[in-house]
């Protein structure tokens, strides 16, 4: 009996030490998969083609004007860690249209959230939603020199393809539906259509450095 005592006590203490190894090695693999803040960021400098939608079309019409698409030029900041899935970012920047009679300039800050369905060194795709503010909407009718302006909210969905992804240097093309809505835009002299919202696909490329 004493000697079957002996026995299990050793067992116990040699399963006791085996636990522990592997608790330590547990710990050890999630500290290496731990997102640090301090890694994985990347600066991105982005282009992109926009369509305004139907109340930018009809003020445009009203005043005799071409439509345009607005442009879109942004510098930001990605969080986008090779051991998960998601990336989130916020960047600033610009939304120009201009045209014959109407120009607008919107700067605008945003943030977005992105879910890799497609994840390798190669070639990420993802899902992305984003948000977006701006404080100083503004449109100006050149023939009376008049401009207005007001705040603006909006978000988009759609995806991104992102080319070497977790490489120093990488490539992003993005398509997204976006709703922008202004609010109580003042109405402009000779334009009866109002500026709710500017609403539609906009189209971009991106170069995004690893730093």
């Amino acid at each position: 009996y004493t000697k079957d005592l002996i026995m299990n006590s050793q067992e116990m203490i040699t399963d006791g030490h085996k636990f522990n190894r592997q608790f330590d090695l547990y710990y050890e693999a999630s500290d290496n998969f731990m997102d640090d803040l301090k890694e994985s960021n990347h600066l991105i400098a982005s282009m992109a083609q926009m369509a305004p939608g139907k109340d930018w079309k009809m003020m445009s019409r009203e005043v005799g004007d071409s439509v345009s698409n607005a442009t879109m030029l942004k510098i930001a900041f990605e969080h986008r860690p090779p051991y998960y899935r998601a990336a989130w970012g916020a960047g600033l920047g610009v939304y120009l249209i201009s045209q014959q009679q109407l120009q607008m300039l919107m700067p605008i800050a945003d943030m977005n959230y992105n879910y890799a369905l497609l994840k390798n060194n190669l070639l990420n795709i993802e899902v992305s939603v984003r948000g977006m503010v701006s404080l100083l909407a503004q449109v100006k009718v050149q023939a009376t020199s008049e401009d207005k302006h007001s705040a603006m909210w909006g978000y988009g969905l759609g995806g991104e393809t992102v080319l070497f992804p977790y490489s120093a240097l990488s490539f992003k093309g993005h398509l997204y539906y976006q709703t922008m809505n202004f609010e109580d835009f003042p109405a402009l002299t000779g334009i009866s259509a109002p500026l709710d919202q500017i609403s539609g696909i906009e189209m971009g490329l991106s170069v995004s450095y690893l730093f």
